[in-house]
Formats: C-alpha cells, structure tokens, sequence
C-alpha cells in the first residue's frame, strides 16, 4: 500500500501536468501519426506550484518512492493497475482521460530508472522537467554567458546570450583595431518551461547598426553593460572563407575530441552547422546551460545554425520543445514576435552563404516520430522555386531525420520511408545537390540516390541529391553499429566520431569526414559541375 501511495502522490502529479497540456492529433493517412504543430511548440502547465518549494519538496520524495517502487513492480501490468485504481479516484472529467493514458505511461514508467541513470538525471532535474523544481541558468545573477552568434543574412548577425536576472541586453562592437564602442541595443525576454529562470538577450548586428559597415572589417565586441557586467571580448567577420563546419548529435558527452577538432578549425571557416541534436538536454534545461557554456568559445566567434531534433523535444516528446524555439536567433522572425506561430517559428528556415542556399527543415514530432506538416512540405516546394542558382549554385537541405541509411530500425526503414514520400520528388525536382541528416550516432555517404535505386557511382554532374547521415559527433549514447551488407547506393560508412568540413567554390562542393581524436581525413568526395 505504500509503494502504490507513492506510486499515485507522483502519478497525480505527472497527470495533471500531462492532461493540462493540449496535445492535438490531426486526421492523416500518413504511416506515422502528426502531432498538432502550435500545441508542440506551446505546451501548457497548470498552476505555478513550482513556485511553491513545498511542492518541488513534495515532487522530490514522490520520484524517490517511484524510483523504490519500480524496483520491486517493474512490469507494465501492475503499473497500469495501480495508475487505474488512482485514475478511477479523480474527478469524471479527469478519470477519462487518465484511463486512456494509463496504458503508455505504465509502458513507459518501468524504463524511467534506466533512462535516470543513464542521462545522469536525478530526483531534482526530474521534477524540474515536469515543472515543480526550478533550475537557474546562470553562475552569477547578471554577468552574461552561453554567448553564441548565428547567420540572420549576408549581411546580419545575431548575438543571443543568457544571464540569471533581467538585465541590458547591449552589444557594444568595434571594427578591430578602433577604440570608439558602438552600442546596439535588443529585446530580453524568458520562458519557464522545465522550470527554467533567466533571461535570454537576443541583439541584431547588421549593415544599419554596425560602426564603418564592410563585410571585409573584422569586428571585435562584448555583451553586456557597465552596471551589469561585460563578458570577454570576442571577435566575428563576414563570409571570408567559403567553408563550413558540418556536425550533428553532438551534446555535452563523449564529444570533447570533436569540440577540440571544431575549435582547431575556429579561425578558417564561415558557420558551424549542426543538423539537429545539439545538446541532448532532453527536457532537462540545464542541459541546454551546460551546452552553450561549452561551446561559447567556438560559437561566440562563428554563427552557430541549428535544426531541431528528437532530443530538442523532451522526454518521450511529453514536454515540448523545451527551451528549443527561445535559445536561437535564426533567419526567421523572433521567438517574442512570431511564437507559437507554426509558419514564422525557428524551426524551419532558408538562407544563403556565398555560393550555397541552405534549407532547413524541422522532421520531429512529440510522438519521437518522423513528421513533416504539410505546411513544411508546400513551402519546401514553394521556397526551393524561388532560389537564384545564379546566384547560388548549390543548394543543401538539412533535416534531423535521415531519407537514406542502412541500418536495420525504423529510423532507416519505415521512418526513413515515409520522409522520402513526403519530400524525395520535391528534392528530384529542385535538383537539390546535397541532403544533410543525423539521428543515427554514425557517419554514411550515399551516391546520388533516387526512389532507393542507385543513379550513378559518379558525383560529377549528378541527377540527384547526394544523402550524408553526420550523426557522429559524440553525444552519451554512443555510435551505432551497421549491419555487415550495405545497400548499393551506400557509398562509405564510419563508426568513428568526427566532424565534417565542406568548402564550395563555382564548380564544386567538396566534403571531409575529419576523425575527431587524430583529426586524419577519414572520408571525402566532392560533387562538381560543368
């Protein structure tokens, strides 16, 4: 009786959380079921209990007893059994529900020591994730940190920052080597989702505000104000090199080779992108701290452009984008001005660097599903019409999910399916050049590949895209292994960790697989034109 005691005191807690949330499911035919996109990205909590330490006290011990109870009832049936009797206690408008619930929570709950330890959780980042714990972003109250810039245009930068309390968000910049300051003010403004406090600063620097515009100066600046605090001084310039750093699956685990490899190549290259699962922080907000403390030191100097992924999304997609959509200054309008927008979100976006349009795409779902809204599908096809490949001649479309990979799971098969039913004709069509993923914790290089048949074992002049799989940057879980046979458009496959370096010019797109501890080029090809 007392374990089941427990077992409900937490259970009343996770339901009323999860039931005060509305989650809707759109009607489809597609193999894998759409989430409703405004409620992915907005979902609702009940009353600020977190504000009560009473109740994080309360959360605490409640996930202590889960933790002794799933122990000794690990099995699904008398889980579901007890979360029925409790079920059956709630009032009428909540014992529905819960009932229909009961069956995946009690699938899900005996996983939750393993999933514990294993993402290093404990009881207070479990309750923070389910909004009844705090979690403070920042070692001081105001002193800025997580400092990170991104690509807005070829003319525009973002600088986005983090401190504890509402502070000025200022950017002051010079041309490097001037020892007048130019100040440029933002917008702040926070979130509390996973229980998160602090401020988010987000300041646009652009040919309007920035001191003697040139995108050949090299600009130095800070964050930050007198009262407050200023950070380092760091240091940006416009496109310069024509190279790109490429990685995905990265985190705050197993990636230390891979973020020294990516900071040896700091000083040469254009952006770092990451194609989805940047932090794994999973919900849990101080994963998303710990990250961008970490990689400061690469993306306080180059713009740092992200995708959405799986672990962007939450606990078995329960809570939301967490922190995602708020933590980055992407081409498209701002979290403040735009959210829950589905249209003008930053979860999809096009740009272009010099000699490349890149097109980004958001494949998730709260059901840890891949999804792409129809609404994705008609503007991929609608934005690649309207590029210029005059201008830029190579086009890259980057998406977490993977359209081709030979693993024998449902990311490679029924998953990696459906993608290709929803956008390889849009891709075929545009003459895409390039499709960028992650998920699988490996590296793999098609040949140009249509409707899963070979095209050519040539990549000069191809007549469809090229697929890389570049989910080998690190990250807690490890590489996944491949089967012994390969498809016959599989071209290269590594289970080493890496990062990669693509450099462009007029007539080609060229690409290295760099080995993240002895930093040998483990892989490359380039695709070229005439």
């Amino acid at each position: 009786m007392k374990g089941l005691f427990i077992l409900g005191t937490l259970l009343l807690f996770m339901i009323t959380t999860l039931l005060a949330k509305s989650v809707g499911v759109e009607s489809n035919h597609d193999p894998i079921v759409k989430m409703n996109v405004v409620d992915r990205l907005q979902p609702k909590f009940p009353a600020k209990l977190r504000d009560n330490s009473l109740g994080c006290l309360a959360c605490e011990a409640a996930f202590h007893g889960l933790m002794f109870y799933l122990k000794k009832n690990d099995s699904a049936s008398e889980i579901e059994a007890a979360l029925n009797k409790i079920c059956d206690s709630l009032p009428e408008s909540f014992s529905k529900p819960c009932h229909t619930m009961s069956h995946s929570i009690a699938k899900f709950l005996p996983l939750l020591p393993e999933l514990a330890k294993r993402q290093n959780y404990d009881v207070k980042a479990l309750c923070s994730m389910v909004q009844y714990c705090e979690i403070d972003c920042c070692t001081t109250p105001t002193e800025p940190e997580q400092i990170h810039l991104s690509f807005l245009n070829t003319t525009a930068r973002g600088v986005t920052w983090s401190t504890l309390l509402p502070s000025c968000p200022e950017v002051s910049v010079r041309v490097l080597g001037d020892t007048t300051w130019t100040t440029i003010s933002g917008k702040n403004d926070t979130y509390h989702r996973g229980g998160w406090i602090g401020q988010i600063m987000m300041v646009r620097l652009d040919e309007t505000n920035l001191p003697r515009f040139s995108m050949d100066h090299t600009y130095e600046y800070r964050v930050g104000c007198e009262s407050s605090g200023y950070s380092p001084l760091f240091r940006f310039q416009f496109e310069k090199f024509s190279r790109h750093l490429i990685i995905a699956d990265m985190g705050n685990a197993n990636s230390d080779a891979t973020l020294s490899g990516l900071l040896d190549h700091r000083d040469e290259v254009d952006s770092i992108v990451c194609v989805g699962d940047e932090s794994y922080a999973d919900g849990y907000q101080a994963g998303w701290d710990n990250f961008l403390r970490r990689v400061q030191p690469l993306v306080a100097f180059v713009p740092f452009m992200t995708i959405p992924g799986n672990h962007e999304i939450g606990v078995v997609g329960q809570l939301g984008l967490a922190g995602y959509p708020y933590r980055f200054q992407l081409p498209y309008a701002q979290p403040w001005t735009s959210f829950p927008s589905p249209v003008l979100s930053n979860l999809h976006y096009g740009y272009s660097t010099h000699l490349i349009h890149w097109v980004t795409l958001d494949s998730e779902s709260q059901l840890d599903l891949a999804m792409l809204t129809d609404y994705q599908v008609s503007w991929l096809d609608s934005y690649l019409s309207s590029i210029d490949r005059s201008v830029t001649p190579w086009v890259i479309v980057e998406l977490h999910r993977p359209l081709y990979c030979t693993s024998p799971v449902r990311d490679c098969t029924s998953e990696a399916a459906y993608l290709r039913s929803r956008i390889e004709s849009i891709l075929n069509d545009h003459s895409v050049d390039l499709v960028l993923t992650g998920h699988r914790h490996n590296y793999e290089r098609t040949f140009p590949v249509v409707n899963g048949t070979l095209v050519s074992d040539s990549y000069h002049n191809p007549s469809a895209p090229v697929y890389l799989v570049v989910g080998n940057a690190g990250n807690r879980e490890g590489i996944a292994h491949f089967p012994s046979s390969a498809a016959p458009w599989s071209a290269s496959r590594i289970t080493e960790h890496g990062f990669g370096v693509l450099d462009v010019s007029p007539s080609s797109l060229s690409f290295q697989m760099i080995h993240s501890e002895s930093k040998d080029v483990i892989d490359k090809f380039a695709i070229t034109k005439s």
